[in-house]
């Protein structure tokens, strides 16, 4: 509902969100690829879950793709960006969050429930390449985020 300001400070800072995302990324990606594998049929602690939330939220913050899509949702379906807020303006926003409520929801859940069929050294595996995926990720941010135009 405040996009166009939230726009206006993107493109203003759209440099440091890039390096802070990046190193964000970085700092993620090593703590992944570094990671011990959980015990098999271990579930994770509250600390774990709001670690995960945490990082998770901060993730999404700092994601600028994010933002887009939202702005892109809001002039496909034609919102103003002015101070009035119509019931078409707020089921739209209801509609996104509850479809990216019910993505995360199935996300989990397939994750959950394939927990169980992977082994001690699959674990290893799965945060080797999730962490070097994200490390890759990460560079490619810092560079598209200081490299010459």
């Amino acid at each position: 509902f405040g996009l166009v300001v939230l726009v206006d400070v993107l493109r203003a800072h759209r440099v440091a969100l890039a390096v802070l995302g990046g190193v964000f990324l970085l700092v993620y990606g090593w703590r992944t690829l570094r990671a011990a594998p959980p015990e098999p049929g271990a579930a994770p602690g509250t600390a774990g879950l709001l670690a995960g939330f945490a990082t998770t939220f901060l993730l999404t913050l700092t994601n600028p793709i994010t933002v887009f899509s939202f702005l892109g949702a809001y002039v496909a379906f034609g919102i103003p960006a002015d101070a009035h807020v119509a019931a078409v303006d707020a089921l739209l926003v209801g509609g996104v969050f509850l479809g990216a409520s019910a993505w995360w929801l199935l996300v989990a859940s397939a994750a959950s429930l394939l927990r169980q069929r992977f082994t001690r050294a699959g674990f290893v595996w799965t945060n080797r390449i999730a962490g070097l995926t994200i490390i890759a990720f990460g560079l490619a941010i810092l560079y598209a985020a200081v490299a010459p135009r």
